[in-house]
């Protein structure tokens, strides 16, 4: 596993010694994991939204293309 070194105000650093017994790095680690998840959510969400405009402007393909990009032959 990686490690990782980031910077904090003093006073955060101060309330987080108050509570030495979280541990802290895993805190962080799991706002992180949250933080990409949602950003790949959005970026998802983006992709529907341009296929979506995409095929209300006509630019749509056919089947067999779809299943020719997406690697399926049995549909």
């Amino acid at each position: 596993m990686a490690n990782m070194t980031l910077s904090i105000p003093d006073d955060l650093l101060k309330e987080l010694k108050k509570h030495s017994y979280i541990k802290w790095s895993e805190v962080a680690r799991i706002a992180f994991e949250e933080k990409v998840s949602a950003l790949e959510r959005i970026d998802v969400f983006k992709e529907f939204q341009e296929a979506e405009r995409d095929f209300k402007d006509g630019k749509s393909i056919s089947l067999e293309q779809l299943k020719k990009e997406l690697g399926i032959n049995d549909l």
